[in-house]
């Protein structure tokens, strides 16, 4: 635990590299594949987390599409999302490759929230888990509000 939380302190300090902060994600990866093996549940989906600190852009598509070709088993994808929008474009294709990968069965789960474009990813969803404290805000698209979450 406390090589995780040096590397995450010194991945994404102010000054630091692309090299501290790679090694950061994968010290996240390894800690979050080795947790999620705790719980039965967890094996089967293939699970991709989008973290969001800044804005949804195009190459977060990107590095979904390569986490989500590597998988070896095809299962259910269960996207978690936390994020506060951007590229509507971007976080459609996310959706649409979930859906394309996910062998007919996508379910998303929002922590927190997904706003604005995130909301797209979901798009496509069979299933969404939230809690009581989440938002999930419609997408807005000039004076046309587009409203994501199915009942």
């Amino acid at each position: 635990m406390f090589d995780l939380l040096r590397s995450i302190f010194s991945g994404y300090a102010e000054g630091s590299t692309d090299t501290t902060q790679t090694y950061a994600k994968r010290q996240i990866t390894k800690y979050l594949q080795q947790e999620s093996k705790k719980f039965v549940s967890s094996q089967n989906y293939n699970i991709l987390i989008l973290f969001d600190k800044g804005s949804l852009i195009k190459s977060d598509a990107d590095n979904i599409y390569n986490a989500i070709t590597k998988f070896e088993n095809h299962k259910p994808i269960l996207l978690v999302i936390l994020s506060s929008g951007g590229s509507a474009g971007s976080a459609y294709l996310i959706g649409k490759l979930c859906r394309e990968y996910s062998d007919g069965n996508f379910n998303v789960s929002v922590p927190r929230y997904a706003k604005s474009a995130a909301t797209l990813c979901a798009v496509r969803i069979n299933e969404i888990h939230m809690g009581s404290l989440n938002w999930f805000r419609s997408y807005r698209s000039s004076n046309r509000r587009v409203t994501c979450l199915r009942t």
